[in-house]
Formats: C-alpha cells, sequence, structure tokens
C-alpha cells in the first residue's frame, strides 16, 4: 500500500496540478489571470465613452492607440525594470497605480471632464502595466521547481491569450447593464484584488535571470536576418502584419457599427465586442485541429477570408442578428489565423532562433495594430464607415490572394519537407520520451537532427565528459559501463528505439556512462541547446523525463541519484499548502 501511495505521488511529479498546490504560485497565477482581464476588461468602455463624449471616430482611433502606444515604447525598459528589482513590489506596485488610474478615469467620465484628459491616464495606465507580466514570467522560476517549470509557464501564456479575448467580451457585457463608469471602477477593483494576491506570495527570492551578453540591437538583428533569409518565413510574418493593421482598425469600427449602422448604441456595442470574444474562443477549438492540416497554406487563405469578408458583408447589412453572426465569425478565423500561421513559422524556424523572430514578430503586430487605429478614423471621415468597412474587410483576403502562388508554393515545400523528415518524425513520435509533444515541435527537432553511422567498438560518449547532445537508436545495439569507484560494468543495453544522453543535458551534469557501440549502429544526434528548448515548450514533458531520468538512475548508476538537483527529494519535497 506504501509502494502504491509513493507511486502515485511520484507520478505527479512535475505536472501543472503539483504546481497549483504550491500556494505561492496560485497567488501569482490568480494575480495574472484577475490583471489581465481587468486590463483589457475596460477597453470596450473606454472607446464608447470617447465616442459618446466627442461623437469623433478620430479620437476613438486615438483612445485605441493610447492603449497599444506605450507597449511598443516600453517594454525593452520594462523588462529591465523587472529584471533589477523585487519583482512583487513590481507586480503590487504596477497594479495599485493602474486601479488608482481607472478610479481616476471612473471619475472624469462620471464628472464628463475632459476626454484628453482621460486619454492622457489611459495612456499612463498602460506604460504603468509594462512591467507587469515580465516581473510575472521572471517570477515564475522561484515559486516551482524546475520539473514543474513548463506546464507553469504554458498556464501563464494561456492566460495572457485568454485575457486578450475574454476581457473584451466582458467588458461589453458589462455596458449592457450600465454606463461606462462602473466598468471602470470594477476594472480598478480587479487590480486592487490582483495587488492582494500577489502580495501574499511569500518567497523573495529573486530568480536567477541569465545574463545576456549580447547587445539588443544585435539579438533583434539576428531575428530580422532570419526572416530575410527565408522567404516562406517573411510571407507568414508579412500575412500577420497585414491581418494585424485590419485587427488594430475593428476595435473603433465595433464602436461605429452599433451606433451608426445598426443603431443598437452602447448595448450593441456590447454585444458586437461579447460576440467577437465568444468567437475567438470557438476559435481556439477549431484552430489547434486546423493546425495539424498539412497544406497549411490554405488554412491560412481561408483563414484570412474568414476574419476580413464579414466585415466587408456587415457594411451592406443592417441586421442585428446577422451582424453578431458575422462578427462572431470573425472571432473564429482571427484565432484558427494566428495559431496556424505561428504553427508553420514553428516548423520553418530553426529552435535557436525561434524565440527572437517571434520578438520582432511581437513589434511588428503592435506596429500593424497602430497604423489600423490611427488610420480608420481618417477613412471613415474621408468616404464613410460603409467605405470603410468594405476595405478592411478586404485587406486580409485580398493580401493572401496576391500572395496565392507563394502559398502554393509554401504548401508544396511543406509536402516535401514533410516526405523528407517522415522517417525521423515517425521514430520521434514513437519514443515515450515526446509522448504528448506537437507536430510541429517534433518536426523541428527532425529537421535539426543528423544521422550517424557508428562502428562495432566505437565510443559515442565518454563518463565525466561534458553533455554535448542527445542520440537515439536508430538500429543497431550498444553498451552502457560505468565506473563507481572500481572496474568498469556493464549497466544497461540500448537497441532500435531507445535514446542516451539526456541526463546530463537536464541535469548540467556529467555524462554518467560510458555509450559505445557493440555493432555496427545508426544513431539519430539531436542537438542538445534544440532539445533542451523543444522541452520547454512541451508542457508534461518534464515531468516524464524526471520520471524517466530516477528510473535509468536507479538500474545503472544509484549511488550518482543523491548528487543531482531535484532527485535527492524526490519523495520527501514537501508541498506548500
Amino acid at each position: 500500500m506504501d509502494d502504491q501511495a509513493t507511486a502515485s505521488r511520484a507520478s505527479e511529479k512535475g505536472s501543472l496540478r503539483t504546481a497549483l498546490r504550491r500556494a505561492d504560485y496560485r497567488n501569482l497565477v490568480g494575480g495574472l489571470t484577475i490583471s489581465g482581464i481587468g486590463d483589457w476588461l475596460y477597453s470596450v468602455a473606454l472607446l464608447v465613452w470617447v465616442f459618446n463624449e466627442t461623437d469623433s471616430a478620430f479620437l476613438v482611433g486615438v483612445a485605441s492607440t493610447f492603449r497599444i502606444l506605450p507597449t511598443a515604447l516600453f517594454a525593452a525598459f520594462a523588462g529591465e525594470l523587472a529584471s533589477r528589482h523585487n519583482r512583487r513590489l513590481v507586480m503590487v506596485g504596477s497594479d495599485l497605480s493602474r486601479a488608482a488610474c481607472m478610479f481616476a478615469l471612473a471619475v472624469i467620465a462620471g464628472l464628463s471632464g475632459p476626454v484628453v484628459l482621460g486619454l492622457g491616464v489611459v495612456f499612463l495606465s498602460t506604460t504603468l502595466g509594462t512591467p507587469y507580466f515580465p516581473a510575472v514570467q521572471a517570477t515564475v522560476p522561484s515559486l516551482v521547481r524546475e520539473d514543474e517549470l513548463a506546464p507553469a509557464n504554458a498556464l501563464i501564456s494561456s492566460i495572457e491569450t485568454v485575457s486578450i479575448v475574454v476581457g473584451p467580451a466582458i467588458g461589453g457585457l458589462l455596458l449592457v447593464l450600465g454606463s461606462e463608469e462602473p466598468a471602470f471602477v470594477i476594472n480598478g477593483l480587479t487590480f486592487v484584488l490582483s495587488a492582494a494576491l500577489v502580495a501574499r506570495i511569500r518567497s523573495t527570492e529573486v530568480a536567477k535571470v541569465e545574463e545576456v551578453t549580447e547587445p539588443l540591437l544585435k539579438r533583434l538583428g539576428a531575428g530580422v536576418n532570419a526572416i530575410r533569409r527565408s522567404g516562406d518565413v517573411s510571407l507568414l510574418i508579412g500575412i500577420e502584419f497585414v491581418n494585424t493593421i485590419t485587427w488594430g482598425a475593428l476595435f473603433v469600427l465595433l464602436v461605429l457599427v452599433a451606433e451608426d449602422l445598426l443603431g443598437t448604441g452602447d448595448e450593441g456595442t456590447a454585444f458586437l465586442y461579447a460576440a467577437l470574444g465568444l468567437g475567438g474562443v470557438g476559435g481556439a477549438f477549431f484552430a489547434s485541429r486546423a493546425a495539424e492540416y498539412p497544406r497549411l497554406g490554405w488554412t491560412i487563405l481561408a483563414a484570412c477570408a474568414g476574419f476580413g469578408l464579414p466585415y466587408a458583408v456587415l457594411s451592406l447589412m443592417e441586421q442585428e442578428a446577422i451582424a453578431y453572426a458575422l462578427v462572431a465569425t470573425s472571432g473564429v478565423a482571427v484565432i484558427v489565423l494566428v495559431v496556424t500561421t505561428n504553427t508553420m513559422l514553428q516548423r520553418l524556424l530553426p529552435l535557436d532562433l525561434m524565440a527572437r523572430v517571434f520578438g520582432v514578430v511581437d513589434s511588428l503586430d503592435v506596429t500593424g495594430m497602430l497604423i489600423g487605429s490611427l488610420s480608420v478614423s481618417l477613412l471613415v471621415d474621408v468616404f464613410g464607415l460603409e467605405a470603410a468597412l468594405l476595405t478592411y474587410g478586404l485587406i486580409p483576403p485580398l493580401a493572401a490572394l496576391a500572395l496565392l502562388p507563394r502559398l502554393r508554393g509554401l504548401n508544396e515545400a511543406s509536402a516535401i519537407r514533410a516526405r523528407q523528415l517522415a522517417p525521423i518524425v515517425n521514430r520521434l513520435n514513437g519514443l515515450p520520451l515526446f509522448a504528448g509533444a506537437s507536430r510541429d515541435c517534433i518536426e523541428a527537432l527532425a529537421a535539426g537532427a543528423t544521422e550517424e553511422s557508428v562502428s562495432a567498438g566505437a565510443t559515442v560518449i565518454r563518463q565525466g565528459d561534458q553533455p554535448d547532445d542527445l542520440f537515439i537508436v536508430r538500429s543497431g545495439e550498444l553498451e552502457a559501463t560505468a565506473t563507481n569507484g572500481g572496474e568498469a560494468e556493464t549497466v544497461g543495453r540500448l537497441t532500435d528505439g531507445d535514446y542516451f544522453g539526456e541526463i546530463g543535458l537536464l541535469h548540467s551534469v556529467p555524462r554518467t556512462a560510458t555509450v559505445s557501440a557493440v555493432r555496427d549502429s545508426v544513431l539519430y544526434r539531436i542537438r542538445g541547446g534544440d532539445f533542451l528548448a523543444a522541452v520547454g515548450n512541451m508542457p508534461g514533458t518534464q515531468m516524464r523525463l524526471h520520471e524517466g531520468t530516477v528510473a535509468r538512475l536507479e538500474a545503472w548508476r544509484p549511488s550518482l541519484r543523491p548528487s543531482l538537483p531535484g532527485l535527492a527529494t524526490r519523495d520527501t519535497v514537501e508541498e506548500q499548502a
């Protein structure tokens, strides 16, 4: 019975469930969820308030811009602030200062104060919020164990994505129940509650931040060069950039559609945003399936059409029910589009350049949204709302159609690449080591792998050497030997489908055994950096690797187990209540 209980506890090590048992991590997640949704919640009420006070599409566009601009201006500075100061204080200070801004905005709106003053408060609020998420990311490693880090980070990223969709939807529904001021007050209260949760974090440890020796411009340049070298990567990023222009314009257009086209006022605006949010939630379900389709070029074309065309059709419709259905359809398509383009980028990019390229993509996304939010009001003023809806609605599908020949080429390149990588992809998919990994992650590992032939008697890795790569046996037979203070003894045999080299990589320790070929063998070599990057992006995989490491050490070198971080107290770590 005790053995069963121990096995049950061991099977839970490194999971999201065990991370959530830690009070500090729960408080961090709770604060981020409330703060993130609240930060997006008031955006609908803000745009409605500005329009009601000014009847100006231009100022609505300015308000939307002020919600985004500080992120582009101060993101780098915010990251430095979060890395150099007490992160708990940074998060609490960010929450409380934004709460003060929201209460001030509620007073300004309630007293019909100057809109310009309100916009200044909005700009200040977003600026004060820029250090929050970098502080969250930097805090997570100090609150969970290393083997819990991957699932813990996956939840943090999911919360950020969901907040962008759910926040405006909730804000829209709040408008149905009253005026704009309560939405500002409720948003302020979400920040107060978030600050209270974050303040309860007891751990004051400052997580170690990897020292970056390269200048910022050089790191950004590496991402830009990777984009320039690949026509397919440039194509995907260009499509995503064009679509963010329409996305930036959309926040202004929905307010104008409700007010001027449908005549439904604030309540109509609320329902339009709610429809967009519900569509986005539904899109998350379809996106995971669409991303598995082998010819993603066609999926991208269909998603561009599904995102933009509803607004072109909306310019000809004045029925509420149809309008809500069209906006919901667009919400589905935009999520599918984002997931599909990101999946394709992950398939095309080397793992060591992925983060840098996506950093450039984030900057371009913010730029596209700024262009859309600033240009839409000018287009409405000059040509009218219907023309603006038609224009921004046609931008995504027309851009995709213009690039259709290249999308076809992308389809063919993707299909050829899939066929070339199929043997090693199938081999990796069959390994328990990569159970649960997404196909694009497996393909990225396969693309960077090399095939090596090893003659009988040759040594592949030697005990005591520094770890470099992971090896998977395609065919043949190898022997693992280890010296425990005396003569070398055989500790294991490796045949087709077995792997070795993961212990040193996962725990940053010298090789724990020598592996030599018994007979001629063929191996797949996966770069250690690629393997570790992939593990960090596979929720739950670190838990399985941790357990596999323990099992192999107990079978091969039990005397080494107490010296490895995270293993000595594996069965005795007390979970925080």
